[in-house]
């Protein structure tokens, strides 16, 4: 997709990323901050349960962006400037963080975590989202070859095989006893791939999609999502009152992995909702959304800057414990996004885009492997 286009695109799926983020914000404050150690399931609590249903959506934020970026790039070409820019943001926040830690004594030097910084690539991939996500984007070229020759019903023959194998097994072993997680199907990569698919898919065939199982614009707008963010807040409800007295799992079950179903089809009917809204262009919107991956990089970035963030400087623990609490954890998850967003534009402005604009050169060779690349599968058609 060229940039022209890019800087014309309507503001719906923009605007869609900015409240991805903010829901993963507010997973990680919960899930990373020991405060699910705290909840008494003998007496369950209003508040405990705001913060079980504050916390719940991580796995769908992941697993929408990487939606997003099937929807989109399927009908465009990955470059070695986008793949380059992409890996050095990346880079940017794993090494100076790490570093920024060691130089104020927040950790101690450690050779193998040391390694592990300097080559995430290589150690993150199907651990770590951004690492594994870099490896996606290698692989995007392929996909798309395979995305834009399938037909309507091959493609839907091809993801309902990959989601009953990687979602629908997964999810409901819990009712079926069958299966533990050591023999889950899960694997990062694999996950990704068919969550770039199905994005691919909703791009080439939504409307046709969506005529044959008979949905509306009115149900996809607002029932699908509504319906989906029900079955996992009565979920939570039921684990609290009923689920945790016979082990049925956890209260985060159906979301607790991004392949478990409700975090797959939360995913799906937001990214339908969003693109059903007409939203004009926005450079604000625009602007802000660009610095969600950046968002992301940095409030994730090691379990040092986790443990830092949310029991040294929010003491979210501490929180839980004092009055307003709902309103102070989302006060806190804006404050999160708003700080890393604006640390994010300043390197932008900084590094990234200088940097770019003195490497012609991968402009030019970047344009000329595609071309050749492309020159070369067109002659074997």
């Amino acid at each position: 997709m060229s940039e022209s286009r890019l800087q014309t695109r309507k503001s719906n799926i923009e605007l869609l990323r900015i409240v991805l983020m903010l829901l993963i914000i507010a997973h990680h404050l919960v899930v990373n901050s020991g405060l699910t150690e705290m909840y008494d399931y003998q007496s369950p609590t209003l508040k405990m349960y705001f913060f079980q249903c504050f916390g719940a959506f991580g796995k769908v934020g992941v697993n929408c962006f990487v939606l997003i970026t099937g929807y989109f790039m399927v009908t465009s070409e990955i470059t070695m400037k986008k793949w380059l820019k992409l890996f050095l943001e990346v880079k940017f926040y794993t090494i100076s963080i790490y570093l920024l830690f060691l130089v104020f004594g927040r950790i101690s030097f450690n050779y193998h975590q040391s390694l592990e910084t300097l080559f995430s690539v290589v150690f993150g991939v199907g651990v770590n989202y951004a690492d594994t996500f870099l490896v996606l984007y290698l692989l995007i070229p392929f996909l798309n070859v395979l995305a834009r020759k399938l037909e309507f019903r091959a493609f839907s023959v091809l993801l309902g095989i990959a989601l009953t194998v990687m979602t629908i097994i997964p999810t409901f072993s819990l009712f079926l006893s069958v299966l533990d997680k050591s023999n889950d199907t899960w694997n990062y990569l694999m996950w990704m791939i068919v969550l770039y698919l199905t994005g691919a898919y909703i791009r080439s065939y939504q409307d046709q999609f969506l005529d044959r199982i008979g949905l509306k614009m009115q149900v996809q707008k607002i029932l699908l999502p509504a319906l989906n963010l029900l079955a996992v807040f009565l979920w939570i409800a039921f684990y609290d009152l009923f689920g945790v007295k016979h082990d049925m799992g956890s209260p985060y079950w159906f979301v607790n992995d991004a392949n478990k179903l409700l975090a797959f089809t939360c995913a799906v009917s937001l990214l339908l909702c969003f693109l059903s809204l007409d939203i004009k262009h926005s450079k604000i919107i625009n602007g802000v959304a660009s610095t969600t991956f950046g968002v992301f990089l940095i409030h994730t970035s090691g379990d040092y800057m986790r443990s830092f963030l949310w029991s040294t400087v929010f003491k979210v623990p501490e929180i839980y414990l004092s009055q307003y609490a709902a309103m102070k954890v989302i006060c806190v998850v804006l404050m999160v996004f708003v700080t890393c967003a604006l640390i994010d534009v300043l390197r932008q402005i900084i590094i990234e885009k200088p940097l770019l604009s003195r490497l012609p050169v991968i402009d030019f060779l970047s344009e000329k492997c595609y071309k050749n690349w492309k020159s070369k599968r067109t002659s074997k058609i």
